[in-house]
């Protein structure tokens, strides 16, 4: 995935990747302004950025060749929110920028600042490369640190610290060097004791390690002396191999980021902030909402009331699938949207920016869209219309696409999102399964608030969306799906060979018209075929109601005709 490229400036410059890839900015037009990361119980806060910009008045937003750095006020925020659960952050208009690595940009003044949301990771997940207490390290995934106060300069003391990650059989590992910075004579050394390979770390460059199984050492040496420079910081995980057996058996699970939240004051001036993706990629799921504080605070602590207010539910439904939006608020709009009984119409306190995703845009499909039927990508996202989460058409339509499947790896679909509406039966999504030869088979029917997992190893997947003109509500659907196998060796490389499951004319193939069945005449004279078609009027479906009155004349004429005998013996 393509990533920003920033300078956080950290008494030299070095280089990040996020894994949103999605930027918030802002005007600097405010006398004073502040904003709090948040991250959830038990985790803490991983590379915060931001900084500041002087680029383009009209857009206040980062664009290639802005003049980027950072004010000393902010980099000391900026580096006290490491490893903390919440922190603030807080600037002005009249920013001069200081710290950055383009000589041309010191000393200008900033129009504009920008930052993301960080990662939060798990406090006992966290561990200092030169403690003893733990050299073996066996979780899941975590952080080590070249010291306890990094971004500030490490020690001075000669020493050689060592950390052992042990990988399972059956996992892969990997290792995202996120930033490194060593003075001359200290080294960074990571070590695959499995296959006794040497890797001298001595630039970050967002470089990413992996492996299979075994164990991977650390070693970090320095030699005495003042240190000026941050030292190191490195992500690490282990991720299940999923075979086969996991799938059938269900044995595998998702590995889940976590980022903080982004909260701050509503006051009584407008305020506005704009979300960026990178070229070519556009915005999902952003999650903005706001809040009441019970002690009137800018900032989000358990208990408060939290929602939405219709004027942020519209301009957060008109970002999904943009490059860019606005989000705009102010004073005085109460919640109307939340699941509590007593937060509804109360005045909100503060804004909370959760998250947003950057998705390629070449990775996102309408089921809709008539101009191509069959998708070959290893993984994106498949949505119902191209205004959800607004409520999809009330128009009777069907719209289809094929999802062709790797041959070596597979593929997973699941519900993203799921919403149809309920009350209309004709509303549903149909999945078949398509076998190699084309035979195909309905493997589930999902209505309302349905979800699935669906994974196949060979063979297509077709996908069917039925809508109905008679639809009150309902938002769609987004589907995601992905390789349902992962690589088993480092050689294993993930190719382009799709199933075909014998092409277009197996895809919905369209039924034979029935034809109206003829009555036969019989042959003969032409006496006979008149009274035979004649038995044919009367047997046609038109002449039914006329038969009928015909039947109650006769036995009224009838009935009538036996009282008068009746009447005439009696004489």
């Amino acid at each position: 995935m393509r990533c920003w490229v920033f300078l956080l400036l950290i008494l030299t410059t070095s280089i990040h990747c996020f894994g949103n890839g999605g930027l918030i900015s802002r005007c600097l037009f405010k006398r004073r302004e502040h904003i709090y990361f948040s991250c959830p119980k038990g985790r803490v806060i991983y590379r915060p950025t931001i900084f500041l910009g002087k680029g383009n008045q009209s857009t206040c937003s980062y664009q290639d060749g802005d003049c980027v750095g950072q004010s000393l006020s902010m980099l000391k925020q900026n580096n006290k929110c490491y490893w903390r659960e919440s922190c603030s952050v807080g600037w002005r208009n009249g920013q001069i920028i200081l710290k950055t690595d383009d000589r041309r940009c010191t000393g200008e003044t900033a129009n504009y600042v920008a930052y993301s949301n960080p990662f939060c990771i798990k406090k006992e997940h966290l561990f200092n490369i030169c403690d003893a207490n733990e050299k073996e390290i066996d979780v899941i995934e975590g952080v080590i640190r070249s010291h306890e106060e990094y971004p500030w300069s490490y020690g001075s003391a000669k020493q050689k610290c060592t950390k052992i990650i042990t990988v399972n059989q059956g996992y892969r590992w990997k290792l995202m060097i996120d930033d490194v910075e060593t003075e001359d004579g200290d080294f960074l050394i990571i070590r695959d004791i499995a296959n006794d390979i040497i890797y001298n770390v001595t630039t970050a460059l967002s470089k990413t390690l992996t492996g299979i199984s075994g164990q991977v050492e650390i070693n970090f040496i320095t030699s005495p002396g003042v240190k000026t420079s941050r030292g190191f910081v490195i992500r690490f995980q282990k991720e299940r191999i999923r075979l086969s057996t996991d799938i059938f058996n269900k044995t595998y699970s998702d590995t889940l980021q976590v980022f903080a939240s982004i909260e701050e004051c509503i006051n009584s001036k407008n305020d506005r902030i704009l979300l960026t993706c990178p070229l070519d990629e556009v915005i999902y799921k952003p999650e903005v909402s706001v809040g009441a504080s019970n002690d009137n605070l800018c900032y989000h602590r358990d208990g408060d009331c939290t929602g939405l207010i219709h004027t942020l539910l519209a301009q957060r439904n008109g970002c999904y699938w943009s490059n860019s939006c606005n989000l705009s608020w102010r004073e005085g709009i109460p919640i109307t949207m939340t699941s509590v009984e007593r937060c509804f119409i109360l005045m909100p306190s503060y804004t909370m920016m959760s998250y947003f995703q950057c998705v390629p845009k070449g990775q996102v499909h309408n089921i809709c869209d008539d101009n191509y039927w069959e998708i070959t990508e290893t993984n994106g996202l498949i949505k119902s219309h191209d205004s959800f989460p607004w409520n999809y058409p009330a128009v009777t339509k069907t719209c289809r696409k094929r999802l062709r499947v790797n041959k070596k790896f597979g593929v997973r679909l699941f519900t993203d999102d799921f919403d149809l509406d309920l009350d209309t039966s004709k509303e549903r999504v149909n999945i078949w399964y398509v076998s190699l030869n084309g035979h195909r088979v309905k493997r589930k029917k999902l209505r309302g608030n349905d979800t699935v997992d669906f994974i196949t190893l060979h063979g297509c997947i077709d996908i069917e969306f039925k809508t109905s003109e008679h639809s009150k509500t309902g938002r769609g659907f987004v589907f995601r799906f992905e390789l349902a196998l992962t690589n088993q060796t480092e050689n294993d490389v993930i190719g382009d060979e799709l199933e075909t499951c014998g092409g277009k004319l197996t895809y919905f193939p369209k039924r034979p018209k029935r034809t109206k069945r003829k009555h036969k005449v019989k042959k003969g004279n032409k006496g006979d075929v008149k009274k035979q078609r004649s038995r044919n009027k009367k047997r046609a479906p038109g002449n039914k109601n006329r038969r009928k009155m015909l039947n109650r004349r006769r036995r009224k004429f009838k009935k009538g005709k036996r009282l008068h005998g009746k009447q005439h013996r009696k004489n």
